[in-house]
C-alpha cells in the first residue's frame, strides 16, 4: 500500500528480523516483480526459483528438481485460471519427488489453495481436505479438484439449481438480502454476461478419498 518494491520489502525484513536466515520468503507484486529469499540456516534441502510473475520455493524437499517441477507445472498452461495453475504447480512438485527427509520420501499431508480477486473474500479457498481425512482415520488421502461448467438461461435458473442441491446456505458471508431493484439489476447483469441467451457458470468439484488405517 506504500508503494515499496518487493526488493525493498525484503531488505526491510532482513534488517528487522534476527532470524532472517531461518526464513523462506517469496514476494510478488501486482506487476509481476519478484523478490525471494531462502535462508542459509534452514537445513535439509531448501531453495527457490523466481521468474516474471511467479516464485516457487520449498524446504525439506527431495532436491532442486522439486522446485523445478513446481515451476513446470505452473507454466504448463499459461492461459488457465490461476487456481488451476497453482494446482498444476503443486502436482508438478509432488511428481518431481515432493518432500523428503534424508532421502526418505515423506507422505503427503495437506495443501491449501486460496485465490483472492478484487473483493475482500476468497474467490477460491480449497482447504486441507487431506488433513480432514486423516483426522477421520483414513490413510493416504487423495483430494481431486476438477471444474464443471454449466449454462443457465437466467439467474433464477442458477439459484433454483443451487437450492435443489442444498448449496444456497453454505456461504461464509451471504451478504444482505436483495431488494427488487437490486434483483432486477442482478438478473440483467447475469443475462448480459452470457451469449445466445445462456450464461455459463463454473463449479469446482472436490473428490476426497482415502483408505482406512
Amino acid at each position: 500500500a506504500q508503494g515499496y518494491q518487493p526488493s525493498a520489502v525484503m531488505a526491510k525484513l532482513a534488517a528487522m528480523d534476527p532470524d532472517f536466515e531461518y526464513r523462506q520468503i517469496g514476494i510478488l507484486d501486482r506487476s509481476g516483480t519478484v523478490a525471494a529469499h531462502t535462508g542459509k540456516d534452514i537445513g535439509q534441502w531448501a531453495g527457490h526459483l523466481a521468474g516474471a510473475g511467479y516464485v516457487a520455493y520449498g524446504n525439506g524437499l527431495a532436491g532442486p528438481q522439486v522446485v523445478e517441477g513446481i515451476v513446470r507445472g505452473f507454466l504448463a498452461k499459461p492461459d488457465a485460471a490461476l487456481e488451476w495453475r497453482l494446482l498444476h504447480a503443486i502436482e508438478g512438485g509432488r511428481d518431481a519427488g515432493g518432500q523428503a527427509n534424508n532421502g526418505v520420501p515423506r507422505p503427503e499431508r495437506s495443501a491449501w489453495i486460496r485465490v483472492v480477486d478484487r473483493l475482500d473474500y476468497p474467490q477460491i479457498d480449497v482447504r486441507a481436505g487431506g488433513q480432514l481425512l486423516q483426522r477421520a482415520g483414513f490413510a493416504d488421502p487423495v483430494i481431486d479438484s476438477r471444474t464443471l461448467s454449466a449454462s443457465f438461461r437466467s439467474l433464477d435458473g442458477l439459484v433454483a439449481d443451487l437450492r435443489a442441491q442444498g448449496l444456497s446456505n453454505v456461504l461464509a458471508r451471504s451478504g444482505p438480502a436483495l431488494g427488487r431493484a437490486a434483483l432486477a439489476r442482478a438478473r440483467a447483469a447475469f443475462a448480459a454476461a452470457g451469449t445466445e441467451g445462456r450464461t455459463v457458470e463454473r463449479f469446482e468439484i472436490l473428490t476426497l478419498s482415502g483408505w482406512r488405517k
